[in-house]
């Protein structure tokens, strides 16, 4: 969920969409952001974290909405068994382009199938694009085609839409429609 930009992206630019939103990061300091930002914390609890965490004062507060549509943040490292929810939709935006492409078969393949798994309706995902760049360090880089092809047979009853056309080639997305 990193700092749950994408929540407040979607209340901003579909306000009447009635969804549910849970937000999942393996960085503790990310979900706190997340909550400090969406105003999920307060009172003593702020205090606490303002005082351990001092970067989360120059966090933008984002008033939300109070009602079920309220966004939930939780620290989970999603490839734990008992991590995730069946949903409609899973999103992960850009944690596939930090490490090592070299953990493809190890981390991202298994999270990719995990958020397949867990999907009702589709799953979406970017990555580095091996066509603007082959390594830099920290940063992991895909064969954009190799994907697609993997994609097709893990999920052939899916269809899948992708995107290599913007950036000037230097990350594709795919959304996978179940």
């Amino acid at each position: 969920c990193g700092q749950g930009a994408l929540f407040e992206y979607v209340r901003k630019n579909a306000p009447a969409v009635d969804m549910r939103y849970i937000g999942i990061d393996v960085s503790k300091v990310m979900v706190r952001t997340a909550n400090v930002r969406h105003g999920l914390v307060r009172g003593g609890q702020l205090r606490k974290l303002l005082k351990r965490y001092p970067v989360l004062a120059d966090v933008k507060v984002v008033r939300g909405p109070k009602d079920k549509t309220r966004p939930k943040f939780v620290v989970q490292d999603f490839l734990d068994p008992d991590a995730g929810v069946a949903a409609d939709y899973y999103v992960c935006s850009g944690c596939m382009t930090i490490g090592d492409a070299k953990l493809w078969d190890k981390v991202s393949k298994p999270f990719v199938v995990k958020m397949g798994r867990l999907s009702r309706r589709g799953m979406y995902f970017n990555m580095l694009s091996q066509r603007h760049m082959k390594s830099y360090p920290g940063f992991a880089f895909y064969d954009y085609d190799e994907i697609c092809q993997w994609l097709a047979t893990v999920f052939p009853d899916a269809t899948i839409h992708a995107r290599h056309d913007y950036l000037e080639f230097r990350d594709f997305s795919i959304f996978v429609e179940f």
